[in-house]
C-alpha cells in the first residue's frame, strides 16, 4: 500500500501581505507580526492565514503590503539591539566571573 505524501508548506515572502513572517524560533512557522502568535505548521496556508487576519486583527485587514514590510523592519531592528545589548551582558559577566575566579585564588 502507497503512502500518501503529506504537502509540507514553506514560508513564502507573499505571507507579508497577510503580515505574516517566518518565527524566529523556527523558521518553518509563521509568526503574526501583529501578536507575534506564531502559528503550527497546518496554519501555512494563505486562506488560514488570512482568517487569523479577518478574526484577529480585523482593523488591520485593509492595511497593504508597505505597512506590513515597516512593522517587519521595526521587529528586525528591536532584535538586533535585544541582541547587541545580551552579547553585552554576556562579556560582563565573562568579565566578572574572571575576576571572582582571581579573587579566590588571593
Amino acid at each position: 500500500m502507497a503512502e500518501s505524501k503529506k504537502k509540507c508548506r514553506q514560508y513564502s515572502v507573499d505571507y507579508l501581505k497577510f503580515g505574516f513572517i517566518e518565527s524566529v524560533s523556527d523558521k518553518r512557522l509563521p509568526m503574526c507580526l501583529l501578536c507575534n502568535r506564531v502559528l503550527c505548521h497546518d496554519a501555512m496556508k494563505p486562506s488560514k492565514l488570512e482568517d487569523h487576519l479577518r478574526r484577529w486583527h480585523p482593523d488591520k485587514r485593509s492595511k497593504d503590503l508597505k505597512y506590513f514590510q515597516i512593522l517587519k523592519e521595526k521587529l528586525q531592528k528591536s532584535n538586533s539591539r535585544w541582541t547587541e545589548c545580551l552579547l553585552r551582558l554576556h562579556k560582563e559577566m565573562i568579565m566578572v566571573s574572571k575576576r571572582l575566579i582571581i579573587f579566590r585564588y588571593l
